[in-house]
């Protein structure tokens, strides 16, 4: 899964083949330390309201590591298109 990806890129599957808590946490990881994000160097990580984000263990670990997690709303996307246009493809493209 991770060839031809950046060096340091996580690779996480299941056999469900959903995200589940566990490895979201790992993602979550994984994000504050490339990130450096601390208390004293906050981030923010956008995310849908996928149940295994919002698992009361990953919100503890967002908080103790300076990870502000903002969700968005479900069944919201046709009202947040312009991040599609504006942010996630140029995003993508590079």
């Amino acid at each position: 899964m991770t060839e031809g990806a950046a060096p340091g890129t996580l690779a996480l599957a299941n056999s469900s083949g959903w995200m589940n808590t566990e490895a979201f946490s790992q993602g979550l990881d994984h994000f504050i330390l490339k990130t450096g994000s601390t208390s004293d160097n906050p981030t923010l990580l956008i995310l849908d309201n996928y149940l295994s984000h919002i698992d009361i263990s990953i919100l503890q670990k967002a908080k103790v590591n300076g990870v502000t997690i903002l969700t968005i709303p479900p069944h919201s996307s046709h009202k947040i298109q312009p991040l599609d246009v504006a942010v996630f493809r140029p995003f993508n493209q590079y």
